[in-house]
Formats: C-alpha cells, structure tokens, sequence
C-alpha cells in the first residue's frame, strides 16, 4: 500500500460563511447587539450566565442548522489521495467533519 503525502489545510471562519456561519468581522458579525464584555470574558460570565449561555447557544444552533459547502467538500475529496490535515475554528468542525 502507498504512503499516501501530507496536506495540511489551515483555514479560517470564512470557510463557513458561505454555509451560513456568522463570522466575528462581517457585517453580520456575531457581536451584534453583544456587548463583547457581556458574553465573551470571565467577568460578563459571572454578571449574566444566561445571556452568555443564549449567545453560544445560537452560535450552536447555526452549526447544526449549516450544511457543508464546497470549500469543506473540497477538504473531504482531498483526503482520498492525500493525508489531510484540516485546522479550522472549533465552530466549523462539524462541517468538516459532515462533509
């Protein structure tokens, strides 16, 4: 059996945006109507466990709700010839993996 060569992916969260995921910088980024203090510190934790439990919540229910695009298509097909390796943000994972 040939060994077959190492690809790595290194990819950021617009490989899920087109899928649907709300990125942190586009203009429908995630931190709309968040005060990133509120729901993505140690401290915004202690003052209000529901509103950070409600915004990781929905960054949850976008995932389950995405479907894999063709850029996480791409990285499955890869891996028919090639060792892969794919880095991506943990909210994306899923898509990769569903692919």
């Amino acid at each position: 059996m040939k060994t077959k060569q190492k690809l790595v992916f290194l990819t950021g969260a617009v490989i899920s945006a087109e899928s649907g995921i709300r990125t942190f910088r586009a203009s429908d980024r995630l931190w709309n109507g968040h005060r990133i203090q509120d729901v993505a510190s140690p401290m915004g934790g202690g003052k209000s466990r529901e509103k950070v439990l409600a915004f990781y919540n929905q960054q949850r229910a976008e995932v389950l709700a995405a479907s894999p695009n063709a850029g996480h298509l791409a990285c499955a097909e890869l891996e028919k010839d090639f060792e892969v390796t794919v880095i991506v943000p943990t909210k994306a994972e899923a898509l990769v993996v569903a692919s």
